[in-house]
């Protein structure tokens, strides 16, 4: 009986040796660290991604409608009994009743108004103005009239964005006014619903 010699390696055992060099090349993979570099840049920008969402996160908490600034620059809900947002009857009373003097000192300082200014927009004589300081209240007409500017002022903030740029923005003069200052209108009631049309034409996109 002839005895068989050795066996050479068939083709299963070198497609098996093959899948274990494999194997063998995937497990000796090395990955090489992250440069000092590349570590500082993805540290950076998670840092920019979470200011970025804390940004979001405070504007969003921050950000108020036009009517709540209206009450906010006219000295705050404490002015309309605590009411943030004062229904349009509310809101027609309080004038009737005539506004704190307060109010026209929050509006002249928010808007960045001068004494002077203030008295022209007002059509109030600075003697008057000293009077109502002294008894501490507008008369209806008058508080008609810082609504009138507040409310202006509240849409220019909802258009710009920020208070700094919509006051920056009515100080200014303006192309569509044949060179006027926005402010400056807002003495009748013709030259505020001028503004709040350039105003709206600026929120559509249409530059003034």
């Amino acid at each position: 009986m002839l005895l068989d010699g050795p066996r050479g390696p068939t083709a299963r055992d070198q497609q098996s040796r093959t899948r274990d060099d494999d194997d063998a090349d995937h497990d000796s993979i090395i990955v090489e660290r992250p440069s000092a570099e590349v570590l500082c840049e993805l540290e950076s920008t998670a840092q920019l991604c979470h200011m970025a969402s804390c940004y979001n996160a405070y504007w969003q908490k921050e950000t108020m409608t036009a009517s709540e600034y209206v009450v906010e620059v006219l000295g705050g809900p404490s002015v309309f009994k605590g009411r943030a947002v004062p229904t349009s009857t509310e809101l027609r009373e309080r004038i009737r009743q005539g506004l704190p003097y307060r109010s026209l000192e929050s509006v002249r300082e928010r808007l960045r108004l001068s004494v002077p200014e203030a008295a022209d927009v007002l059509h109030m004589p600075t003697r008057t103005m000293a009077r109502r300081r002294q008894t501490r209240k507008l008369d209806p007409d008058e508080s008609d009239r810082l609504y009138r500017i507040a409310r202006v002022a509240g849409q220019a903030v909802s258009v710009f964005g920020t208070e700094e740029k919509a006051t920056t923005w009515l100080q200014r003069p303006n192309r569509a006014l044949n060179g006027e200052l926005p402010i400056r209108l807002l003495d009748t009631d013709v030259g505020a619903r001028q503004i709040e049309d350039i105003l709206g034409r600026i929120e559509h996109g249409i530059v003034s």
